[in-house]
């Protein structure tokens, strides 16, 4: 057989092989593809979660702060009432 001959034989004996090792190497990055948008979506769930929390503790941050605040003008009007009272008298 002619080197030509030779070189010709070997690609048809490496089209017959290369269908396969595509297929398992289409098959071992639909996995990885796939691995990699499970682990996305499970960081996109962590970060929502963490966002919501995130929320419910500034809702919280924002309830005590507004009681304070009430809290504190409710007393320096009463004061205020107080001292005009005293005042009248």
């Amino acid at each position: 057989m002619t080197a030509v001959g030779q070189r010709q034989a070997q690609q048809r004996r490496q089209w017959r092989v290369q269908p396969q090792q595509a297929s398992a190497s289409a098959s071992a990055s639909a996995n990885a593809s796939a691995n990699a948008n499970a682990n996305a979506n499970a960081n996109a769930n962590a970060n929502a979660n963490a966002n919501a929390n995130a929320g419910i503790l500034r809702c919280a941050q924002n309830d005590s702060v507004k009681l304070a605040t009430a809290t504190a003008m409710a007393t320096a009007k009463a004061k205020a009432t107080a001292n005009a009272d005293s005042l009248r008298e």
